[in-house]
C-alpha cells in the first residue's frame, strides 16, 4: 500500500508535453538553475527590464546563492522544464505553511506592510486572511529566453498549480516587484512582462507592500523596491492537464 502511495505521488511530480519534461528539481540541477536565474537578475537596463521581467537579487556576483538554492531544493516546491538541450526554466513556490514561516502575519519583504484590497479579496471568496492556509506562493519563475522556448514559464506555473490542488490548496498568490528606486528615485523599470503573464493567466491584483530596502542587488543598500500582490484560484486557471500534458510513469 505505501509503495503505490510512493509510486503514485512520483507520477504526479513530472508531466511532459512533445518536446519538455516538467519535474521535481534535484541538485543536479543547481548550476543551471543559477545560470538561468544570472540571466535573470536585476541589471540597470531599464527597457530590457520592463520588457523581459527580471528577479532582483544579484546572482552573478553570488556564488554562494548556488548553495541557497541548493537548500531550497528541500524546502520548496522547486521545479525545472527541461528538453535535450537542458533546463529552460525554474519555478521556486512555497505551500502555504512554509511561506507563514518566512512571513508570519502575511507581511511583505522584510517585514513591510502590503495593503490589502479587501473587496477584491472578498470577490475571489476570502472574507479574511487571519488563519488562511489555502494557498500557495509563486517565489521566482525564471526562463532562458535565448534557447526560444515559449510557455515554458506557463507550464511550470500549471504544474505548481497542480501539485496544490494535490495538497487540498485553492489560490495561488504571486508577488511582483513593480517600482525600483535608486536611493529615493524611481527608475523607469516596470516589469511590465511579469504584470502582462499575470492578468493573462488570470491572476487579479489583491495588494500592494509599501516601500522596503533589499539587499544584495546592483543597488546594494541605496535601493528600494515596491510589490503589488496578485491571487487567482486555482481552479479558474487556464490549465487542461489531460491535453496539454503526459503524466510520467
Amino acid at each position: 500500500m505505501q509503495a503505490d502511495k510512493i509510486k503514485e505521488t512520483e507520477a504526479t511530480d513530472a508531466i511532459a508535453t512533445k518536446k519538455e519534461l516538467y519535474r521535481r528539481a534535484g541538485l543536479k540541477d543547481i548550476d543551471d538553475i543559477y545560470r538561468i536565474a544570472s540571466k535573470t537578475q536585476l541589471v540597470n537596463k531599464p527597457a530590457l527590464m520592463s520588457t523581459r521581467g527580471f528577479l532582483i537579487d544579484h546572482y552573478t556576483s553570488q556564488p554562494h546563492k548556488k548553495e541557497e538554492f541548493a537548500d531550497s531544493i528541500f524546502n520548496s516546491i522547486f521545479l525545472v522544464c527541461e528538453n535535450r538541450k537542458g533546463i529552460l526554466g525554474f519555478l521556486q513556490g512555497h505551500e502555504s505553511e512554509q511561506w507563514l514561516k518566512q512571513r508570519p502575519n502575511m507581511c511583505g519583504v522584510n517585514g513591510a506592510r502590503i495593503d490589502w484590497s479587501e473587496e477584491t479579496l472578498r470577490k475571489l471568496g476570502i472574507t479574511s486572511l487571519e488563519n488562511f492556509h489555502h494557498f500557495g506562493v509563486i517565489d521566482k519563475v525564471a526562463v532562458d529566453k535565448t534557447l526560444g522556448k515559449k510557455r515554458v514559464a506557463y507550464n511550470l506555473i500549471k504544474l505548481f498549480a497542480k501539485l496544490l490542488l494535490e495538497k487540498e490548496k485553492r489560490y495561488v498568490f504571486s508577488e511582483i516587484v513593480t517600482r525600483v528606486y535608486s536611493r529615493d528615485k524611481p527608475m523607469n523599470i516596470k516589469n511590465k512582462a511579469s504584470i502582462r503573464f499575470h492578468k493573462k493567466l488570470g491572476f487579479n491584483k489583491v495588494g500592494e507592500s509599501e516601500k522596503y530596502s533589499y539587499e544584495y542587488t546592483f543597488l546594494k543598500e541605496k535601493g528600494f523596491f515596491k510589490d503589488e500582490i496578485y491571487l487567482a484560484k486555482i481552479n479558474d486557471l487556464p490549465y487542461q492537464y489531460k491535453r496539454i500534458f503526459q503524466v510520467i510513469k
